[in-house]
């Protein structure tokens, strides 16, 4: 994995917040094609998740992981079935302003590193350095000679762990209250897999994480999974 330096700046983190709470997601009779392939991606897919815990969504390649992704952020729509997310104040049929998101490649735009993290909103000091801390990327600015002011012109001065990072105190930024993740272990040696890993369940105490992984050795038994596939996929994996 490499990041890469996006010449335009993406899109604020607090533009159509809705600043509400998942309780729970739903999942119910999904059949999900691309038009241009013959096979159905997902075929009758059902379940629950729930967004305060953390839950691995798993799968062997090709099962459509990163498209449920894409159903439930509303990018793509199903053929069939529907995809029902609950808060407090009501429904809805995405996550579109709910949750936050961690790519697989992260993306940065050619700017400092503040106006990375932030999207250029105005937060001080104290807040970016917060989130830098409850991420486990602090160290990785304080080992840069202008800190947060440092100009970004080549992601490659970061190494897969440390965007990735980066991405989460970025999702962190936004101030919600769950974060979905694609493949965050992958590119990253067995060591950095465990300290992202027990950053993520330190974190879980005020944010839900739903995570796509082929990495199972992070698993533990408690942890809720999500299986395309069966669930017995899951259940063979953890033995």
């Amino acid at each position: 994995m490499s990041g890469s330096i996006s010449k335009t700046q993406n899109t604020s983190p607090n533009d159509g917040w809705k600043n509400e709470i998942v309780e729970r997601i739903e999942i119910s009779r999904i059949k999900f094609k691309y038009e241009d392939k013959d096979r159905l991606v997902l075929d009758n897919l059902s379940g629950s998740i729930d967004p305060q815990r953390i839950t691995f969504v798993v799968g062997e390649n090709g099962a459509g992981k990163s498209t449920l992704f894409k159903l439930m952020f509303g990018e793509i729509k199903p053929q069939s079935g529907e995809i029902s997310i609950t808060t407090a104040k009501g429904k809805y049929d995405s996550l579109q302003g709910l949750a936050a998101f961690v790519p697989q490649n992260v993306d940065l735009y050619s700017d400092t590193l503040r106006n990375n993290l932030t999207f250029s909103e105005p937060m001080s000091d104290e807040i970016v350095y917060r989130a830098l801390e409850e991420s486990g990327a602090a160290e990785i600015v304080s080992n840069l000679d202008n800190g947060l002011d440092t100009f970004i012109s080549d992601p490659s001065i970061f190494s897969p762990g440390e965007l990735r990072r980066i991405a989460i105190a970025r999702a962190l930024l936004t101030s919600q209250n769950l974060i979905l993740m694609d493949e965050p272990f992958s590119d990253i040696d067995e060591s950095n897999q465990v300290k992202l890993m027990n950053t993520l369940r330190k974190l879980n105490k005020d944010i839900g994480f739903i995570i796509i992984t082929h990495t199972f050795n992070l698993v533990k038994k408690e942890d809720c999974f999500f299986a395309l596939g069966g669930k017995a996929y899951g259940e063979k994996k953890l033995l």
